[in-house]
């Protein structure tokens, strides 16, 4: 079975969301060939689809072609909250889809409230974690402490918020992210920069303490602080979490992530045969 994965993100831009994509095609199941379909880059021929997140005119005549033209069926991975995409046009996509993929409960809820429609063909499924490598990655590292904060620089991501609890809390936060071109420290923040790849960020989260992320928009799971857990580090965070809703231990969650590629994938096949 030939899948085409219909989406437009970048590491540089989104981090965690292309890694989750590469990930998943390069675990899929020997049944399964996973095409990458970015923008001007369709593939036509393949079995059946997988649209990820959604950006106004980043892929307008792909989506059309496949509801309009194309007789294959898809199964949707909403990104976020596909928040850029008309709202009509992103309901066609959604309710064609033969099942809608959300990464949490919360995720669920809170997209069908946004978008004010409710959806009958859904699943949520954790993302995929290859915890076994990183483990690999950490192993040597040695933990020297600390309070640090990782993720895409942005207010979204409540970067402020974490600043304001420093201080009130009177820590220090360590910022590493996609997007922080400021530099510098004061008495409650060093901003560290950009971190180079996905393992660079897992040998760090390894040599810090704990995590600090409180995300001003609710988070469709909140994938970091698995990674971070996995990685031997302590998580402080607020209420805005996806995999909150899960009501799980994170322990537990960890293990579902471990095998998220395989319900991944489980849901397609099932979605699309």
């Amino acid at each position: 079975m030939k899948i085409g994965f219909i989406h437009n993100q970048r590491i540089d831009i989104h981090g965690g969301e292309e890694y989750q994509i590469q990930d998943l095609i390069r675990t899929a199941p020997s049944t399964v060939k996973a095409i990458p379909c970015m923008p001007g880059q369709m593939d036509k021929a393949c079995d059946g689809y997988i649209v990820c997140g959604m950006a106004a005119g980043a892929q307008d005549a792909d989506y059309r072609w496949l509801l309009e033209e194309s007789k294959v069926p898809y199964v949707r991975r909403p990104h976020a909250w596909d928040s850029l995409v008309d709202k009509a046009f992103l309901r066609r996509v959604d309710e064609g889809a033969q099942r809608v993929l959300f990464k949490s409960p919360a995720h669920e809820s809170i997209y069908q409230q946004m978008y004010g429609y409710e959806l009958k063909n859904t699943q949520t499924i954790v993302p995929f974690v290859d915890v076994s490598a990183l483990k690999r990655v950490v192993a040597p590292v040695e933990r020297i402490g600390g309070l640090m904060w990782a993720g895409t620089y942005s207010p979204h991501k409540g970067t402020d918020l974490v600043l304001h609890w420093a201080r009130r809390e009177g820590f220090s936060v360590d910022y590493f992210g996609i997007g922080l071109t400021e530099s510098g420290r004061g008495k409650w923040h060093t901003y560290k920069g950009q971190l180079g790849s996905r393992e660079d960020a897992w040998k760090v989260m390894g040599s810090y303490s704990d995590l600090v992320f409180m995300p001003r928009a609710p988070e469709p799971f909140g994938i970091v602080l698995v990674e971070a857990w996995a990685a031997g580090a302590g998580i402080i965070t607020n209420g805005r979490i996806g995999l909150k809703s899960y009501d799980k231990p994170i322990d537990e969650i960890v293990d579902m992530c471990e095998i998220g590629s395989a319900s991944f994938w489980g849901a397609v096949e099932g979605a699309i045969e």
